[in-house]
């Protein structure tokens, strides 16, 4: 799924076939969310 804004594309599927159909030096920024838990000691 890709939502679009005016600033921002979010995606929401598998991270490595979307970087495949993006074109070379378009990423400013990568956010990531860890598995839950795995944070914590």
């Amino acid at each position: 799924m890709k939502k679009e804004s005016g600033f921002i594309d979010l995606y929401e599927r598998d991270c490595m076939n979307v970087i495949k159909d993006l074109p070379d030096n378009s990423i400013d920024l990568i956010v990531t969310d860890s598995p839950y838990r795995t944070t914590q000691r």
